[in-house]
């Protein structure tokens, strides 16, 4: 995978795919049941500006990688 496919894929994410990710890869059911209610939560809109501010943060950090890729690209040519 290269640069542009991580990018790529970092600007893409949500907060929600990530907590579905995570939730695939516990083992117990009791800690894969957390995780349903937490998604349940968010998707309900019960904590609709938490999962704003890291989608922004994810957004931000997506930009910084993006800057600093640029960056690095100019320096080696």
């Amino acid at each position: 995978m290269n640069e542009e496919e991580i990018l790529s894929k970092l600007e893409k994410l949500s907060v929600i795919e990530v907590f579905e990710r995570i939730s695939h890869q516990l083992s117990s059911e009791k800690s894969r049941s957390l995780w349903r209610s937490i998604q349940s939560e968010i998707k309900s809109g019960a904590v609709r500006s938490a999962v704003n501010w890291l989608e922004n943060a994810l957004k931000q950090k997506s930009e910084q990688v993006r800057e600093a890729l640029n960056r690095f690209r100019e320096v080696e040519e």
